[in-house]
């Protein structure tokens, strides 16, 4: 049995954890998120969409607080992104089907921790706006593109 005696080694063993997660993160497990989005929502990958996992950008925005930068975020929780796919691919068909924005497909690129929440890029936005997706109250549009959102988080 292990046993620990500061919060020091607790908190090394929390980071060493993160760190095996994001090294899962393979690029098998990418195209299969980004193949499953084309197949729930008959779209294609909006390319800037592609570069951000290509380039494992979501690096940067993973573990990041962006409470302060988000629009239409109520909670009491701080608003901590996290890069997990199993809640992301969920949230594609959920966020997708119509009810909240009949006309438009959004890929998801981050959700918030021990949320249904996240955010998102249009698939057709060549702006690459940043959306939030809240399952109670559906998309918020942000002030900035995600280009503008890495360059604040960096």
């Amino acid at each position: 049995m292990l046993h620990y005696n500061s919060s020091i080694e607790i908190s090394r063993l929390v980071a060493t954890c993160r760190e095996i997660i994001r090294m899962a993160l393979t690029k098998k497990l990418i195209d299969a998120y980004l193949k499953e989005f084309v197949e729930l929502t008959n779209a294609a990958v909006p390319p800037r969409g592609l570069e951000y996992f290509n380039e494992k950008q979501y690096n940067i925005l993973d573990q990041k607080n962006i409470t302060g930068h988000l629009k239409g975020y109520f909670m009491e929780d701080d608003a901590i992104l996290e890069i997990d796919l199993e809640k992301m691919t969920m949230l594609i068909d959920f966020s997708n089907d119509g009810y909240f924005d009949g006309a438009s497909v959004f890929l998801p690129l981050a959700t918030l921790t021990d949320q249904t929440c996240y955010i998102g890029i249009k698939a057709e936005d060549k702006k690459n706006k940043v959306f939030f997706f809240d399952y109670q109250e559906g998309f918020t549009e942000q002030e900035y593109s995600l280009d503008e959102l890495l360059k604040k988080i960096k």
